[in-house]
């Protein structure tokens, strides 16, 4: 039995009226969703969460479709759209649950979570801000029972850790910052988490009233929080399992009287390792650049792709990555100075661990590991922004 979550990275920068601005070529971006299809494909799972879906629709059932899988998926972010018609015309992000075929994928709900009033609809939108939505489904499992799904991508900010707050009080001291700036910025990121929070108590409202009805619940996706944030709190507070942890403390009981340092595991062993890390999560042909909506390069790039790559990248192509102007935008201000956003890029590089499987009841017990996922990259390039989490249990699931 293998569960897998996945942010796959729309590659946009969230600005832009008509049409928000692209982080990658056309050709990058195609050549990056054929190599998702093929791993996904390798790894043969039974159950994929993935966010940011771009399209979601047809992203979703090209996915299914190569995998052989039922899907189902809800749009998150579509900003005015009538049909297929509207803007930013390139926006049409959201979140996926995928199973195999004969573990009756059924889809329960959808629910959004936060955002100013409005309304996502998969013929008509009209969005102009940023939702957050939980997908909820159910299968049926022959060694696990009836699960309770939940696919989530919770809002974007970062936390107010003790070592940011002594950068942003540091810079202060320094002159970068003024005192009124800097209480801006703890604002902004005191409204970042106060909003997760919000997010992460509606699913767990959604979820007690739900998984009355089942064995088990996994429950995962994109947090943007770590484990010393509030909502991990949150989540473990409520009874759920982090898979991640429980494996990990799985290995340590192996290794009595010795306490185990993250930082000394061998690379190979990615248990407790960030999903979000810069710092690896880079292309070597692109030098220290990290193919996410937080970076960008100049450079050209060159791929080799030589088994089965149809036309998109052929021996010898290149493909441009867009200019240094096309850059994320972070959802805490930067005071149009240039000093300032470099204070929160450094920050965006910090690696630290986002996505999650948790889960109770039936599906909290019998793990047999979970893991880092899609942290190689293929012919210079890395799958998305975010590496994956795997969970694999004991018992085999009865394949058709």
């Amino acid at each position: 039995m293998k569960a897998l979550t996945f942010n796959t990275w729309h590659g946009l920068n969230g600005k832009g009226l008509w049409r928000f601005g692209e982080l990658e070529t056309a050709k990058h971006r195609v050549l990056r969703y054929q190599l998702q299809e093929r791993e996904l494909l390798d790894l043969d799972a039974d159950i994929l969460f993935l966010q940011e879906l771009n399209p979601v629709g047809s992203r979703l059932k090209q996915i299914a479709r190569s995998l052989g899988l039922d899907g189902i998926f809800v749009s998150e972010q579509r900003g005015l759209k009538v049909g297929s018609f509207g803007l930013p015309m390139n926006l049409n992000n959201g979140l996926g649950v995928l199973a195999r075929k004969n573990l009756s994928l059924k889809k329960i709900k959808s629910i959004k979570l936060s955002g100013f009033p409005g309304f996502v609809g998969q013929f008509f939108s009209l969005q102009l801000t940023e939702f957050r939505f939980a997908l909820f489904a159910e299968v049926r499992t022959p060694s696990r029972g009836r699960l309770l799904l939940c696919c989530t991508h919770l809002h974007h900010g970062f936390e107010m850790t003790p070592g940011f707050e002594e950068r942003l009080q540091r810079s202060v001291r320094e002159g970068v910052l003024t005192t009124e700036e800097f209480e801006k910025m703890a604002f902004a990121l005191l409204a970042s988490r106060t909003r997760r929070e919000k997010e992460v108590h509606r699913i767990l409202d959604e979820l007690a009233d739900l998984k009355v009805n089942y064995d088990g619940v996994l429950l995962a996706g994109d947090f943007n929080s770590t484990p010393e944030g509030s909502i991990y709190k949150l989540m473990i507070d409520a009874g759920y399992t982090d898979l991640q942890e429980a494996a990990f403390s799985e290995m340590a009981k192996k290794k009595p009287g010795q306490k185990l340092n993250v930082k000394a595991l061998p690379e190979t062993d990615h248990r407790l390792r960030p999903t979000w890390d810069p710092r690896s999560n880079t292309s070597h042909a692109i030098d220290q650049f990290s193919s996410s909506d937080h970076l960008k390069s100049r450079k050209e790039i060159e791929f080799e792709f030589k088994d089965g790559g149809g036309e998109v990248a052929s021996d010898g192509d290149q493909i441009e990555m867009p200019s240094s102007e096309e850059h994320f935008e972070f959802p805490i201000p930067s005071f149009g100075r240039a000093e300032v956003y470099r204070l929160l890029q450094d920050q965006d590089m910090v690696p630290r661990r986002i996505d999650f499987i948790f889960a109770s009841g039936s599906a909290a017990s019998g793990l047999r590991h979970c893991d880092l996922w899609g942290t190689t990259a293929r012919n210079g390039v890395f799958l998305s922004d975010h590496f994956g989490v795997l969970a694999e249990w004991n018992e085999e699931w009865i394949r058709d």
